[in-house]
């Protein structure tokens, strides 16, 4: 959980938004998209806007899902990572830092 709520505040300070039509936004970039709200959670460290675009929390390494890799293992407590940043994030509006 204290992982989670650092993960939290990381993404309300240092988030990277990336969408298909424009690649990896730029801290200008992300400075006049404004908030948005998290409409899902990929895993414990990705969440999806209303806007389609995903964001990583940056400064954390969550345990990864294999999130459709054929073998690829369940890290330890990746479940309970993905459940935590739900309760923390999932329904929230969040915008870039200074935003």
């Amino acid at each position: 959980m204290f992982i989670l709520i650092i993960a939290l505040v990381s993404f309300c300070c240092n988030f990277k938004a990336v969408s298909a039509e424009e690649g990896l936004l730029s801290p200008l970039q992300l400075s006049r998209v404004g908030s948005s709200n998290v409409t899902a959670v990929i895993d414990g460290d990705t969440v999806v806007l209303d806007d389609g675009r995903e964001v990583r929390l940056t400064g954390i390494q969550a345990p990864k899902l294999p999130l459709g890799r054929r073998d690829f293992p369940v890290w330890p407590l990746a479940s309970e990572a993905k459940a935590e940043l739900e309760i923390l994030a999932l329904g929230q509006e969040v915008q870039p830092p200074g935003g």
